[in-house]
């Protein structure tokens, strides 16, 4: 049986013939090896012999315009370069980048943190100082239109938050009936939704024993709706937690008052084995650039003691939160004033 591979026509066998006389010049137009021929040649249902055309010739017989899959690619080529132009021109190309390495450089030290007591040392000597200057580099008093400046470059804006994530007890992997078992009750797992601890902590009221000072607030009861999760190196986090909100009037008072709630804080033990990670929130606004950011500062500890800090910094134009402008610059304002 022959193979189909070696089966050709009459026609074909007879172009071949007369065109193997020619020099090797004039094949460029004729059959070459592999049983393309030329593109005059019409007459052929052979599958495996395939006729030359360019791309401007297949343009004018409507093959790419005719075909649904070219203007399929075409749509998602060009939506794909809008959506790149949108991102990069929203987070404000090199002045968001800038602004996001200002923000590091303050806070540089928070990444060498490596236990809870450093993170209430961080708190209290760099990280408030930062947030609530109340004087210049000399001791000048700040006056009451430079007040809530971070660096002196940043509008604070809302509130400053500690959100703290916990696990239960009795969640590690111990076997049952072992003599470690014993010590089940005392050792905390790795975090994750069915782990995450949502019991009240801490000391008891004077005036009630039975109310415990810090409580959980799922992710909708602290504002947020979609998007709530934090990742971090070690793990992600949802949305919810035990917030504590760190003081921050508009007065000469707001420095002292924040460490004063630092201290607090680290009085009472508010991190300890049972913590998985602390998330530091805030916003600022940067007049100069029509930029505002959010920033994050998270403490991560796992459950055989590794920890890590790093901070996220997420820039946007102001421009591209709201779809009118003066609105948007309209209601910082307004955030502004109420803080006065």
């Amino acid at each position: 049986m022959v193979h189909p591979r070696f089966v050709v026509t009459r026609k074909v066998k007879q172009n071949f013939e007369q065109k193997s006389h020619h020099d090797k010049a004039a094949t460029a137009t004729g059959v070459v090896p592999g049983g393309t021929f030329d593109h005059d040649d019409e007459e052929t249902d052979h599958p495996f012999v395939r006729r030359r055309s360019s791309v401007l010739a297949q343009l004018k017989e409507g093959i790419f315009t005719n075909n649904p899959r070219f203007w399929e690619t075409l749509t998602y080529i060009i939506f794909l370069m809008i959506f790149t132009w949108v991102c990069m021109n929203a987070q404000g190309g090199s002045k968001s980048y800038s602004l996001a390495q200002s923000v590091r450089n303050s806070f540089s030290s928070f990444e060498s943190i490596s236990s809870p007591g450093g993170w209430f040392d961080f708190m209290q000597t760099v990280f408030v100082p930062a947030v609530l200057p109340v004087s210049w580099y000399n001791n000048d008093p700040l006056t009451a239109s430079d007040l809530r400046q971070v660096n002196m470059q940043f509008l604070l804006l809302g509130t400053v938050s500690a959100r703290q994530v916990r696990v239960k007890p009795n969640t590690c992997n111990v076997i049952k009936g072992s003599k470690m078992s014993v010590y089940a009750d005392i050792c905390y797992g790795p975090y994750s939704s069915s782990n995450e601890d949502r019991t009240p902590y801490g000391p008891t009221y004077a005036t009630d024993v039975n109310m415990q000072k810090f409580n959980y607030q799922t992710a909708l009861e602290l504002g947020c709706k979609v998007g709530c999760s934090t990742r971090g190196v070690l793990n992600s986090y949802s949305g919810g937690g035990y917030k504590e909100d760190i003081p921050s009037p508009r007065n000469l008072t707001a420095q002292a008052d924040a460490i004063a709630k630092i201290l607090q804080l680290k009085t009472d033990r508010w991190i300890d084995k049972r913590t998985r990670a602390v998330i530091v929130e805030f916003a600022m606004y940067n007049l100069a650039t029509n930029l505002i950011a959010v920033v994050q500062l998270l403490y991560e500890e796992d459950e055989a003691g590794s920890v890590s800090a790093f901070i996220q910094v997420i820039a946007l134009n102001i421009k591209h939160l709201y779809s009118d402008q003066g609105s948007a610059v309209d209601l910082v304002a307004g955030q502004i004033r109420t803080l006065h």
